[in-house]
Order: C-alpha cells, then sequence, then structure tokens
C-alpha cells in the first residue's frame, strides 16, 4: 500500500515523521531502489516543498510540505491529481492543516473544492472513501482524512506542541 500526507510546510513534515518513526514503526531511511516506481514527486525547493518517503514492511508512505497552506492548490493540481488519475498510485491520502483563525467547515469545503475529482467526501478527523474514474474511465477508490489542527480552537500544529510541554 502506498499512503500520502501532505502538511504546510518542511516544519511540520518534520515533526511528523518523527512521531511516525518513533511511535509508529516508518523508517525513513531505505535504499532509494525501493522507493515506487510508480510516482516520483520533485518538489520545487525555492517554494519550500519537501518530498520524503518512509516504508514499514511493505507499505510505503509520502510525506510532502506543499510550501505553506495558500499553496495547497497548486500542489495538489499539479502533482497529486495527474498521479492519481493516470496511475492510481495511492490508496489512502490524509491532509494535516492548521485551523489557524479559520472555521473547519470552510477548511473541508476548500479542500473538497482543490480534491476534485479524486475526492468528494471530506470530513474532519475522520476517514472517508471516495470513488473517482481514472484516465481509463475506471472507478477507482481512495481513503481520504482531513486533519485539522486543533480542532477546537483557534491555532496550529506549533500550538498543541507547546500545549503539550506545558
Amino acid at each position: 500500500m502506498i499512503s500520502l500526507i501532505l502538511c504546510e510546510g518542511k516544519t511540520d513534515a518534520i515533526f511528523l515523521s518523527y512521531y511516525l518513526e518513533q511511535v509508529c514503526g516508518w523508517t525513513h531511511r531505505f535504499p532509494k531502489e525501493d522507493i515506487p516506481k510508480e510516482f516520483t514527486i520533485k518538489p520545487n525547493t525555492k517554494k519550500c516543498e519537501s518530498a520524503e518517503w518512509y516504508r514499514k514492511a511493505d507499505d510505503f508512505l509520502l510525506i510532502c510540505g506543499v510550501g505553506g497552506k495558500d499553496n495547497f492548490g497548486n500542489f495538489i493540481t499539479n502533482k497529486i491529481i495527474p498521479a492519481m488519475i493516470d496511475g492510481n498510485v495511492f490508496s489512502k491520502i490524509a491532509i494535516v492543516t492548521d485551523r489557524d483563525d479559520r472555521e473547519v467547515s470552510s477548511i473541508c469545503q476548500s479542500f473538497k473544492s482543490m480534491l476534485k475529482p479524486i475526492v468528494s467526501n471530506v470530513a474532519d478527523n475522520a476517514w472517508t472513501d471516495n470513488q473517482y474514474a481514472n484516465s481509463f474511465g475506471q472507478e477507482k477508490t481512495v481513503d481520504f482524512l482531513l486533519l485539522t489542527i486543533p480542532s477546537d480552537k483557534e491555532g496550529a500544529l506549533e500550538t498543541i506542541l507547546m500545549d503539550a510541554i506545558a
């Protein structure tokens, strides 16, 4: 299985990867030839994008920092949707985003719009099944999770970390 996590930036990607390595047993460093050949992503470092592969047994995970909350749409449109339509690369996609001062319902609607045509069911903090047609007209399925942090108040991933330290 190949999964994808999209987050706002490199710092968020580092926090997530550290957690996944320490708590869930994912490994960051493994032979480059083991990286799934179905999909390679070239992050635009000038836009502060990042892309790192992780492995756990036969499962692969790609964590991408998209270069800021305002770049999700561009990143998804240019890199993720074509990979899904042409290659059905990911079986699971999760997006981790800061709530900042936005309403969760507005964030859900925004991602629903950005992820068309591969994702039509979006709920915060819940996996949803989504069907879409690939470039051959075949119906495919992808599981999708939107995780808005924190879900109960204004803030960001760093807010959660600071609260945990306090």
